[in-house]
């Protein structure tokens, strides 16, 4: 016998003794075994509880989903980004519907307008947008709902929370509230949450600027029938003196009032009907010399912006076998202007936007299959946009 057969009946022998040790390392490690718990991710959706997290800005929990990031231009200023997308690539739905951003440079971004403490959820959908959510997108499609309470089992019922939270580094801290009146079919929900800061501490010193402070308000009226589900609310957020150090210039404030409403019907067992609607307007102001160190006299710049618009979609749902089909409209509108000026020169102003207009209309039909392991979905959309814009100086 040569020496390559010598080898080989050595391992052949050796072959029992390695499974056998391998089963009893097995049954050692069975004794001691450690449990990890995280977030379910699946293939088409994932979901945060947002109110739960330690945090300042609903965008920052994006960095827990696989593909999905945080441009961060202050503490309360997430941009969302999704596979390398961010900005208006990217579709961020609040209550399943827009909002219009008042300030260049994304100061109002969606995200800031849901403060974590009072967001139920986080859902950003993995994969590509469906025609029906995302008119525009080619980055994906997020959504979050604001928490409002839940209908009562009772004949009538108040319910509410109460929560704050504080970090030491700026003293940053939260303090959000809710108050719900509900019976099984009526709500009646006040939502509240104070945001405040002071500039951040690093071994190298301040962070300057980069304090903070914000409101948001929100009052909703729900009804929830067997067949028939309504929602009309009014909100406002307020931000003032937040520091923005990622760009040139630092909010003084934005305030925007928001305004909306849900509807959801079954005209028959197999056929329904949805639509959305919202409203917002933003008064925005920002300049380079308040909150950080101020430029030479001839540099100071303060920029006044504006956008307001409405939102809007409508369809109809048809159950067919094993699939359901979904037709329907959508549309944005919005305006904005922007005015740049030095405090310090009454003769500059810069007219950089001027009665801007875009408005983008839609139909859209969306067919899909739920196959049990796996689902299909086809969709279709036809898109106009629209644009104007007046004449721009200085």
């Amino acid at each position: 016998m040569n020496t390559w057969q010598r080898a080989a009946c050595a391992a052949l022998l050796a072959l029992p003794a390695i499974s056998m040790g391998q089963e009893a390392q097995e049954e050692e490690r069975s004794d001691d075994e450690i449990v990890v718990l995280g977030r379910a991710i699946n293939t088409t959706a994932t979901r945060i509880e947002v109110e739960r997290e330690m945090l300042v800005d609903t965008a920052t929990a994006l960095k827990d989903i696989p593909g999905a990031n945080v441009n961060r231009n202050g503490l309360i200023t997430g941009i969302a980004q999704y596979r390398g997308m961010f900005g208006d690539r990217v579709t961020v739905g609040i209550d399943d519907i827009g909002v219009i951003s008042g300030g260049p440079n994304a100061m109002d971004a969606p995200l800031s307008y849901m403060s974590p403490m009072i967001t139920e959820e986080l859902i950003v959908d993995r994969g590509i947008a469906s025609v029906s959510r995302a008119p525009e997108s080619i980055g994906g499609f997020m959504n979050t709902r604001l928490a409002r309470g839940d209908f009562s089992s009772n004949r009538f019922d108040v319910s509410g929370t109460i929560g704050t939270r504080f970090a030491d580094n700026g003293d940053v801290s939260t303090t959000a509230g809710r108050v719900t009146a509900a019976t099984d079919t009526h709500r009646v929900s006040l939502v509240a949450e104070i945001d405040t800061g002071n500039d951040l501490s690093t071994p190298e010193g301040k962070i300057r600027p980069s304090g903070l402070r914000r409101d948001r308000y929100d009052l909703s009226y729900a009804y929830g029938g067997e067949n028939t589900q309504f929602m009309v609310y009014g909100g406002k957020l307020d931000t003032t003196d937040t520091g923005t150090p990622a760009l040139p210039m630092d909010i003084r404030f934005i305030e925007t009032d928001l305004v909306g409403l849900q509807f959801a019907t079954r005209v028959s067992e197999t056929v329904g009907i949805e639509a959305r609607y919202s409203y917002n307007d933003v008064e925005h102001l920002m300049d380079n010399f308040t909150l950080r160190g101020a430029p030479m006299p001839p540099m100071f710049r303060q920029n006044f912006a504006t956008g307001s618009g409405s939102q809007y979609s409508l369809a109809g749902v048809f159950d067919l076998a094993d699939s359901e089909l979904r037709i329907g409209l959508d549309g944005i509108m919005a305006s904005h202007d922007s005015v740049i000026t030095n405090p310090n020169n009454a003769a500059f102003q810069v007219n950089n936007f001027t009665d801007v207009e875009r408005d983008v209309t839609g139909l859209f039909a969306e067919w899909t299959r739920d196959m049990g392991e796996s689902d299909i979905e086809l969709g279709l959309r036809y898109k106009r946009v629209d644009t104007n814009a007046g004449v721009v100086g200085a």
